[in-house]
């Protein structure tokens, strides 16, 4: 499950005009389409695709596609696609919301990330995922608690 998201496409929309963004959009079907021949691909909101494909051909395939999508568009219109992976071997407990929430995660763990264009779902960014949300879940508790400690003093 591949996890497709373009970066600064609203700024597109913006400046350009929604018909650059519409041209931009097709662009990416285009390159997604040719690139996963075999695989299913859906446009799930504004600048998020989803493509459900085979495990062993994705990571060259997400390379492939980020690469022909900079230069048919992505350059010249300063947007930029991250895409998040999951592998996953489909069994009794297979869900595909949890496959495309998994690929989901690994896109967003580098959407700021100027280096990255891809990024796989594994165990260990699923530990600094849940530990990034225990933090910030329990970030206000801390400050509150500090703050009673130090009226103490």
């Amino acid at each position: 499950m591949i996890y497709f998201n373009l970066v600064h496409f609203k700024l597109l929309n913006l400046e350009r005009g929604t018909n650059e963004g519409n041209i931009c959009l097709k662009e990416v079907a285009r390159v997604l389409g040719s690139t996963f021949e075999e695989s299913y691909i859906s446009r799930l909101s504004s600048d998020h695709f989803a493509v459900f494909t085979q495990g062993d051909t994705a990571v060259e395939n997400t390379k492939k596609a980020v690469r022909m999508f900079k230069e048919s568009h992505g350059n010249t219109h300063n947007i930029s696609c991250k895409m998040g992976i999951y592998i996953f071997e489909p069994g009794e407990d297979f869900y595909v919301e949890t496959a495309l929430s998994y690929a989901k995660i690994a896109c967003d763990s580098i959407k700021r990330n100027e280096k990255k264009d891809y990024a796989e779902y594994t165990k260990e960014l699923a530990d600094q995922v849940r530990t990034t949300e225990y933090v910030v879940s329990r970030i206000d508790d801390a400050i509150k608690n500090e703050l009673k400690h130090a009226a103490v003093l």
